[in-house]
Formats: structure tokens, C-alpha cells, sequence
């Protein structure tokens, strides 16, 4: 049972242990390969990371996010 006070919530001890006890869900992402690659491709050309309409858009930014990197660190394809 809790009983709110404001924004802090008060909860029982045996809630919190229960609480602590569990286990994080863990965070698992699918990317689109096509869509990686074709942000990859784009930030080792140094393209704005603008996202395509027929691109999934984090499979994109995430693949954006590595060319660019490699591209500003002197990495070339086959080197990495």
C-alpha cells in the first residue's frame, strides 16, 4: 500500500525490497539494416543526419551517428 504525499510517494519496506529484487528489463533494439546503412553511408559522406521518409528513423540515426564518427576520426571503409 502507498500513500502519496505530494510527488513524493511513501511505500511499505516490503515493497521496496520487492522493487529492488526485480530485474531490469533488458534493452533490446532491432535496427533495419538497409535503413544502418544508409545513415552509415550518409555521415561518412558528411551529409545532414536528416532521415528519409522510407527510412526507419533510429536504424537510420544510429547508422548516421557511426559513419559520422568514423568519418571524423580519419577511418576509411576496410580500416575499421
Amino acid at each position: 500500500m502507498s500513500i502519496k504525499i505530494g510527488v513524493i510517494e511513501r511505500v511499505s519496506e516490503s515493497d521496496l525490497v520487492m522493487t529492488l529484487q526485480r530485474e531490469p528489463a533488458p534493452l533490446i533494439s532491432e535496427q533495419d539494416a538497409r535503413s544502418w546503412q544508409r545513415g552509415f553511408d550518409d555521415g561518412m559522406a558528411g551529409k545532414p543526419g536528416r532521415c528519409p521518409v522510407a527510412c526507419d528513423k533510429p536504424s537510420y540515426r544510429s547508422g548516421w551517428v557511426e559513419g559520422n564518427a568514423a568519418r571524423e576520426s580519419g577511418c576509411r571503409r576496410g580500416n575499421w
